[in-house]
């Protein structure tokens, strides 16, 4: 979960701008449409799911890809995420009820690149600005052009 933060990096409390304090949280959403029942995948479906949810799977699921896990009980089986581990502060936020989740959009992944793209522009020397507005421009567009927006 914290390889890739080196020795050095640590994790400060987030800073209050004037509109309180927040911290973001949210991370991949599994759920079955009613397009199982037409296809005859429901209770494969529902089997893939649960399996998902099992604590042994959060934990598989979130040592790979760095994300905290949804449960309590698994947060607790994890030292950087125990008192006095290195992101232990991040779950005090997240239990403090100081996060708010990402906006439920199909826009997501989009969301996600040009963010990406935005901030590896920005760490290179880009122009903050610039960079910024074309990233808002770009979502907005993608939200847009696929009738997101309405």
């Amino acid at each position: 979960m914290v390889e890739g933060l080196g020795d050095d990096a640590i994790i400060v409390p987030i800073p209050d701008f004037g509109k309180g304090v927040f911290t973001c949280s949210g991370s991949t959403v599994m759920s079955m449409t009613t397009g199982v029942e037409d296809h005859g995948t429901k209770e494969a479906t529902l089997k893939v799911i649960e399996y998902a949810l099992k604590p042994e799977s959060i934990r598989i699921i979130t040592d790979y890809n760095g994300a905290i896990p949804s449960r309590k009980s698994v947060m607790d089986s994890v030292d950087n995420l125990k008192k006095g581990g290195r992101l232990y502060l991040y779950r005090e936020q997240l239990e403090a009820g100081i996060s708010h989740l990402r906006p439920i959009t199909p826009a997501h992944m989009s969301i996600l690149a040009t963010m990406g793209n935005s901030i590896r522009d920005i760490i290179y020397g880009s122009d903050v600005k610039e960079v910024l507005s074309q990233a808002a421009k770009d979502i907005d567009d993608v939200i847009t052009s696929n009738g997101w927006n309405n």
